[in-house]
């Protein structure tokens, strides 16, 4: 297993691991790290569920980390592709992460936590697709199409208040905000 064995070193492969690059098969305008994408987790989070768990916030940090190792592999890859067993991919997650902070980590959460998890990584992806649209990349048009679907067909997964804010930004005209005083 991959070693580290100072906190040092463990710092340091903190700070790698935010900067994966997400999306790296598609084409976007401008840089979208794993550091970035877990803190737009955690601001929305902060709106919809100000009293969270700290598992939760935790997980939200440690759900990306292993890509350090494992790289930005994508979903379809891992659920519909048959290229890699989820059950697979799951053990080097928790190989990984058992070996930066011991037995906690994500992937211990109670369904509950874990459908929040799994909603504000959908949703948070979702607007960055938007974002990009926004800037005039269609690159990302298809996985709008297939996230929007997905919010619509599996509602049942997600908690409501991630619903609700899904549906407020997919019917917004979502436009860049004015400056103050604009």
């Amino acid at each position: 297993m991959y070693r580290l064995l100072t906190k040092e070193e463990r710092v340091r492969f903190l700070r790698e691991a935010g900067d994966v690059q997400r999306l790296h098969v598609i084409r976007t305008i401008g840089e979208y790290s794993n550091a970035q994408h877990s803190l737009n987790m955690l601001a929305i989070l902060r709106l919809l569920w100000p009293d969270a768990p700290i598992q939760l916030l935790w997980a939200i940090i440690e759900h990306d980390i292993p890509e350090r190792l494992i790289g930005d592999i994508p979903s379809p890859s891992i659920h519909y592709g048959g290229f890699i067993e989820p059950w697979s991919m799951m053990e080097m997650q928790q190989k990984i992460l058992g070996e930066l902070f011991g037995e906690f980590h994500h992937t211990k959460l109670d369904d509950l936590l874990q459908s929040w998890l799994k909603g504000l990584d959908l949703l948070e992806l979702y607007l960055y697709a938007k974002d990009q649209l926004r800037l005039g990349n269609r690159n990302l048009e298809t996985m709008r199409v297939f996230i929007e679907e997905r919010f619509k067909h599996k509602a049942s997964l997600y908690p409501e208040p991630i619903l609700n804010l899904f549906y407020d930004c997919k019917n917004s005209e979502w436009a860049h905000l004015p400056d103050l005083g604009a």
